[in-house]
């Protein structure tokens, strides 16, 4: 048996539609797209909402995924071939790790890894950057030290 952390998900993809997409790997024991109960987004459609609620009030929440799921095969071998190749879900490309991999992670003070790497380093420099040319342009107004007092 050997289970997968799948992270990339689009919100909408649900626990059969990945189940669906993991059985060309070999038999899939369990698959589960994560998902949460939020409060309802301005004009949400009813095909995104559902009734909840103990008091029969009949409030209405969106239920969305999180983003990452996870399938369980019944062979290792077949989650092997799935980690094998890239894989693309519902439009979005996803990543896919074996779950015991997972656990080498060093202990942080979250229960998930970071998966800082997943996104563009990039968009993390530009407010420095913007910071700094800032600072230059008012560096560049101040009086200079080498002028005459």
């Amino acid at each position: 048996m050997a289970k997968l952390f799948v992270i990339g998900l689009s919100s909408k993809l649900t626990s059969d539609a990945l189940r669906s997409y993991f059985f060309r790997f070999g038999r899939v024991l369990e698959a589960h797209a994560v998902r949460e109960t939020v409060a309802p987004a301005a004009g949400a459609s009813a095909a995104e909402t559902s009734y909840s609620g103990s008091d029969g009030a009949g409030t209405r929440a969106a239920v969305r995924g999180k983003g990452y799921g996870f399938v369980t095969f019944a062979r290792r071998a077949a989650a092997d071939r799935a980690l094998s190749i890239p894989h693309e879900i519902g439009g979005r490309v996803v990543r896919v790790s074996l779950v015991e991999d997972l656990m080498h992670f060093p202990a942080t003070t979250s229960k998930m890894p970071n998966f800082s790497g997943f996104c563009d380093d990039v968009h993390a420099q530009a407010p420095r950057e913007r910071r700094a040319s800032a600072a230059g342009s008012a560096d560049s107004a101040a009086v200079s030290p080498t002028a005459s007092n």
